[in-house]
């Protein structure tokens, strides 16, 4: 089974492509176009009273359990010639996937690494640090050799925003960012 889910004004789904064209009492019959205007009226003021993130979650609610007719309605509101998926992008900097128009100035985190960490000074209490690929220093309560394991306690070498750009990041020989090629992901993007 296909369904044509064009809605430009080429669509061949309709003879009509608004009820404004229609007179009450042509072909569609006056219960359908009373119909039609009636939910024109009712979906109107429904999307005027919800908020962004309510309608958003509903949707994908719907799709989420696979309904038929919410994939059927979304696919005809919104055609794929018209709206095509919107990708990922791999940021060049943290080599993790991302949705551009969900990315927050602090959503690409590089933290300190194990191999770059050494040890300044340590006292009874815990132990300060400092990572060569940052410079940053910083004191660990408690701990007394860096780990992976420690590195959400530790801060970030560089937080701020993905890109997909290498002329935005900084590649140094003892810094943490590592290029494609370097981090073994050039591959899926040759």
């Amino acid at each position: 089974m296909s369904f044509d889910t064009r809605s430009d004004a080429g669509s061949t789904t309709s003879k009509y492509s608004s009820i404004d064209t229609i007179n009450s009492d042509e072909s569609l019959g006056s219960q359908e176009y009373q119909y039609l205007e009636g939910e024109c009226t009712r979906l109107t003021t429904l999307l005027q009273s919800f908020q962004g993130q309510q309608l958003h979650r509903y949707l994908s609610d719907c799709l989420k359990r696979k309904e038929i007719n919410c994939i059927k309605a979304l696919s005809s509101l919104l055609p794929s010639h018209r709206f095509p998926t919107a990708g990922t992008i791999h940021c060049v900097r943290c080599h993790h996937e991302y949705y551009p128009a969900k990315q927050s100035s602090t959503s690409c985190r590089l933290y300190h690494s194990p191999q770059f960490v050494v040890i300044i000074a340590q006292d009874q209490a815990g132990t300060t640090f400092q990572c060569q690929g940052c410079h940053q220093e910083f004191y660990l309560k408690d701990v007394w050799k860096y780990t992976k394991q420690h590195r959400h306690l530790a801060g970030y070498c560089y937080r701020g925003s993905h890109t997909d750009d290498a002329y935005d990041v900084h590649y140094r020989p003892h810094g943490i960012a590592k290029t494609c090629q370097d981090n073994g992901c050039i591959e899926f993007y040759i």
